[in-house]
């Protein structure tokens, strides 16, 4: 990461496009003019009368604060990249670690070299999609214990699923999934043993991070007509002839595990296979 970040600085690199915009946010957040959403998704490209955001501000306060103690300098923005990249994949590897020792270790960090070298460089950047990336690997380590039964784990799980929901749209229909399933499973196991509920102080404190968390979106939807929640579900409603977001979802899952098929198919086809496979994910 330390590497990372001195070649970005040493190539003269500068926030341009969605980047310079997510500074400028960053900035906002630091200086009395706090954002309450994320970043402009690309809604109008399904329904031009349609303006959603992505769901939350997290990415502008955690990576503002370092951008500020550096003096709002480039090279601030990257030492945010990286503190914040650090911390998920502390958090990953330590999860791996907890759960399943060192073998539980091996696996967790073959998979951040796995997605290193996919994804090289460009995970210390500012952009809104690349620290989802860790994010939702660091997520699911977490998810992994807390599945296994783990206690006192859901302040954590609360903050890293809000921050990769929040970045970008994407994202958020896994992380709710995901946020659901765990808690249906904890509602099971209390209602199975008495034993295994979660503790009070627990609670409290996952009750004040989600607040804290979701404080933005929160007074975005209660102030604000049409709210960035209106205009996210609107997305679900469109009638533009476009895909819907399930039918997009297979097609990306698609692309990715037969990428032969993506010059033989018309937009928004649908392979048998990536659809089975969807599936099968979804029931493992």
């Amino acid at each position: 990461i330390v590497v990372w970040i001195v070649s970005w600085v040493r190539s003269a690199w500068f926030p341009a496009g969605d980047e310079a915009l997510i500074a400028i946010r960053m900035y906002d957040a630091w200086t009395g003019n706090g954002p309450l959403v994320g970043m402009r998704s690309t809604s109008t490209e399904t329904d031009p009368n349609i303006m959603a955001f992505h769901p939350g501000p997290m990415q502008f306060y955690l990576f503002g604060l370092p951008f500020m103690v550096f003096g709002w300098s480039n090279a601030g923005l990257l030492v945010a990249g990286g503190l914040w990249l650090a911390f998920f994949v502390g958090v990953a590897l330590w999860s791996g670690y907890k759960a399943a020792g060192l073998p539980g270790l091996a696996v967790i960090a073959s998979g951040i070299v796995l997605l290193y070298g996919l994804f090289d460089s460009t995970l210390v950047l500012p952009w809104n999609p690349w620290l989802p990336v860790i994010g939702l690997f660091a997520t699911l380590t977490i998810a992994w214990r807390m599945f296994m039964g783990d206690q006192g784990l859901w302040p954590l799980f609360m903050f890293c699923v809000s921050y990769i929901a929040q970045a970008h749209l994407g994202v958020a229909p896994l992380a709710f999934t995901l946020g659901l399933a765990l808690l249906v499973q904890a509602i099971i196991r209390w209602r199975l043993d008495p034993r295994h509920t979660v503790r009070s102080k627990e609670v409290k404190w996952t009750l004040l991070v989600w607040f804290v968390c979701w404080l933005g979106p929160l007074i975005n939807l209660l102030t604000y007509a049409p709210s960035n929640v209106g205009q996210i579900l609107a997305l679900t409603r469109d009638d533009s002839g476009q895909p819907d977001v399930v039918q997009q979802s297979l097609v990306h899952v698609s692309h990715l595990l037969f990428p032969w098929y993506r010059l033989s198919r018309q937009y928004g086809e649908i392979t048998v296979a990536g659809a089975v496979i969807f599936a099968a994910a979804i029931a493992i």
